[in-house]
């Protein structure tokens, strides 16, 4: 019985130490547990601090070009290939494609800042985990040992690796909070910054894009209402979009489209970091234009202008280039008496002035225009306060022989306002009266069919679509000073459109009236003496047909020059002889 009572107390005795052990085990661990825990809230807590500033310097380091994420500047050369941005050029611009310049911050590259701290956040968050892996071993997994052969080595060889593994499942336990607190901290901090770019940038485009639109169809519509346009002297191209030069003389760069859009508002910057001013109006005063199709330097200001051509057409000796020459010393005296004034546009164009200003006041006999194609004569026409460009486009008759030669000729479409040059004096009727008084060895006459030149322009133009029937022309009956002097000019009721209709009607031209009246939305005649006509009041003075050219073309300066007064047709024609 003692001992029973003995092996009782003893097992009271181990249960009662097995208890203490397991309570005082429990204590420690649940201690432990209560530093872990606080350990884990304060380490987590630092973290997400920690995780919240390191965020800030994020975007400051991909900003500043230090991160080490892939991060995408924009270039002008990628604006240039259409990698920038999904926009396309619009109007006359998509032929080109987009300039070689800067985009603007918003939204183009703000955009690809927030991919790149975005790629930058994620890169910095994978070495800091991949450096916490390869601290706890646990990229390493389980390294595989040898095939036990009995129980006893499988248990062995299981307690050995969890041996091994326990140091690193430790310092998980101490490092992962911190850790998923620093990437929390650390992504809060940079959404942050997105949302914020988002909201700031989704304003920032609104109000750039109203601004845009604004400043840019003021532009357009500003010149629209000018009639501004750029004429090509060189190919003949006709548009409302000219092209510029970078004002860098080192630079090549030509900009194509002025315009504010994605690459500026009020300014842009070229390639090669030149600033250069938006806007058709603003840059036509500062840079340099050129052709936006064969890149010829143009005269300054050309595009913010409405401009003129006076095309001619006639065959050769028919009184095209004395018709330009007399009309446009004309006008020059027209313009000095309401303080006008012409000027050329380019040294060519000057020198043409002088040279014509010459001819006139010495009445020598014109110089035969060579049989190439012409290049226009750009010639600034200023009155009261208003400008416009004339470009004089005289073509030698032989360019007006067949379809082939007037092809070349791509004014002739652009011109709303056309020209065609009679000289009547090699008509069967009135060469016999030449004849009869002893004229006709004092005087060029026009050579080949002159019906034909007409023909060769206007039905190559209706062949090609171009719409002749929406276009005006000036029937211009040369060479009156030696047709006044001629039994035929004498039956001439007067010098005005209409008598000047009913007299070729009466003298076998009625074919060619019914031609061009035919052809064209409305013809209007003229008389002119280009050889010895000073008078700027008379009705055969050369300036009329300029100055019709002006108002048919709602030049402004249409009304700044008043045209004389149509008279009343009498029996007697005016300024009979020479």
């Amino acid at each position: 019985m003692a001992e029973f009572l003995m092996y009782l107390f003893l097992a009271a005795l181990a249960i009662w130490a097995a208890a203490m052990i397991a309570w005082t085990i429990g204590a420690l661990l649940t201690r432990l547990i209560s530093f872990l825990v606080l350990y884990w809230m304060v380490s987590f807590t630092v973290a997400v601090v920690g995780g919240l500033l390191f965020g800030v310097v994020v975007p400051l380091r991909v900003l500043r070009g230090k991160g080490r994420a892939a991060f995408r500047q924009l270039t002008p050369a990628d604006v240039a290939a259409g990698t920038a941005f999904r926009a396309k050029a619009r109007g006359d611009a998509r032929h080109y494609g987009w300039d070689q310049a800067w985009s603007t911050y918003f939204p183009y590259q703000a955009r690809e800042d927030a991919l790149g701290v975005r790629a930058e956040c994620q890169e910095l968050l994978s070495r800091a985990w991949a450096w916490v892996a390869d601290v706890c071993s646990l990229r390493k997994g389980t390294a595989a040992g040898t095939r036990s052969s009995t129980m006893g080595d499988k248990v062995s060889a299981a307690a050995n690796q969890t041996a091994r593994s326990l140091p690193g499942i430790a310092l998980a336990v101490l490092l992962v909070p911190p850790y998923v607190g620093f990437a929390l901290g650390t992504w809060v901090s940079v959404l942050a910054w997105l949302l914020l770019m988002f909201v700031v940038g989704a304003v920032v485009v609104t109000g750039q894009q109203l601004a845009l639109f604004a400043y840019r169809w003021s532009d357009v519509l500003l010149r629209r209402r000018d009639r501004a346009e750029l004429l090509c002297t060189s190919c003949y191209t006709l548009s409302t979009l000219p092209s510029f030069r970078c004002s860098n003389p080192a630079c090549t760069v030509v900009h194509r489209d002025l315009l504010p859009g994605p690459l500026g508002l009020r300014s842009r910057r070229c390639a090669c970091g030149t600033t250069l001013p938006n806007t058709i109006r603003r840059a036509g005063a500062k840079l340099q234009p050129v052709c936006p199709v064969c890149n010829a330097e143009m005269p300054k200001g050309s595009g913010n202008r409405q401009t003129i051509p006076v095309p001619v057409i006639g065959s050769v000796g028919a009184g095209k280039t004395r018709l330009l020459a007399a009309a446009t010393v004309q006008l020059e005296q027209r313009l000095g008496e309401v303080s006008g004034s012409v000027s050329g546009l380019t040294p060519d164009a000057a020198t043409y002035l002088d040279v014509t200003r010459s001819l006139i006041r010495q009445h020598a006999n014109t110089t035969k225009t060579a049989a190439v194609r012409p290049t226009g004569v750009p010639l600034l026409v200023t009155a009261q306060g208003k400008t416009v460009e004339v470009q004089l486009l005289d073509a030698a008759g032989e360019n007006f022989s067949d379809w082939e030669q007037t092809a070349v000729l791509r004014y002739l479409d652009q011109a709303r306002a056309l020209v065609f040059v009679l000289d009547p004096l090699p008509f069967p009727t009135i060469a016999r009266e030449l004849r009869s008084r002893g004229l006709s060895q004092a005087v060029l006459t026009a050579s080949g069919e002159q019906e034909e030149a007409y023909a060769a322009a206007v039905d190559r133009m209706r062949a090609e679509n171009v719409r002749v029937k929406d276009r005006q022309l000036a029937l211009v009956v040369t060479k009156a000073d030696i047709l006044l002097r001629l039994p035929a000019g004498e039956r001439l009721g007067g010098h005005d459109s209409d008598s000047v209709r009913d007299w070729l009607v009466a003298n076998e031209f009625d074919l060619i009236v019914q031609r061009c009246e035919k052809d064209f939305q409305k013809v209007t005649y003229f008389l002119v003496d280009s050889m010895n006509s000073t008078d700027l009041t008379a009705r055969t003075s050369p300036v009329r047909v300029l100055e019709w050219v002006l108002r048919t073309c709602r030049s402004p300066l249409g009304s700044a020059i008043a045209p004389a007064p149509e008279p009343v047709a009498t029996g007697t024609p005016e300024g009979t002889a020479a």
